[in-house]
């Protein structure tokens, strides 16, 4: 067809989104934060984790915006990205879902960073950052590298010979 990219562009793409959804599972299940208090009581947590532990806590609204905002919405972006990779057909239907995911895709960060802050600012809690934090902010800037190269790429056309 000749609207598709041709695959020396895609595979490459199609790479870097595995890998991102790599680090992406890394980032939910690792421990991503170590709250420590008063230098004697310590709990780490995973964004997975922590969301399950507010939804099973009766925390459903908080729980729920993690859910949906830090691990539903990477997770569609990531698989939309490949859906959109493997087809090779970055427009029309597909650009606007992705424009769509976009929009809302940066609040998995704002959330995090929000938690963070909050907890570096009680005084009495100590915040420390660890590996899945760092793994789930590769698989972000990745998948938004992919999104902006789908979406900056110039329209490739292959002729018939």
């Amino acid at each position: 067809m000749p609207d598709r990219m041709p695959w020396l562009y895609r595979i490459p793409l199609i790479l870097v989104l595995w890998v991102a959804l790599v680090f992406l599972i890394a980032g939910l299940t690792k421990p991503m934060i170590r709250f420590e208090q008063f230098w004697v009581f310590s709990d780490t947590v995973s964004l997975w984790g922590g969301t399950m532990t507010l939804l099973r806590s009766g925390e459903t609204f908080l729980g729920s915006v993690l859910m949906l905002f830090s691990i539903l919405f990477p997770v569609i972006k990531n698989l939309w990205l490949l859906v959109l990779a493997h087809l090779g057909r970055p427009r029309g239907f597909g650009m606007k879902v992705l424009g769509v995911l976009g929009k809302w895709s940066m609040l998995d960060v704002f959330v995090i960073a929000i938690l963070i802050v909050s907890a570096r600012m009680d005084g009495i809690t100590e915040a420390q950052l660890l590996s899945g934090l760092y793994y789930f902010i590769v698989s972000v800037l990745l998948v938004n590298a992919v999104s902006t190269i789908f979406t900056w790429a110039p329209r490739v056309e292959i002729k018939a010979v």
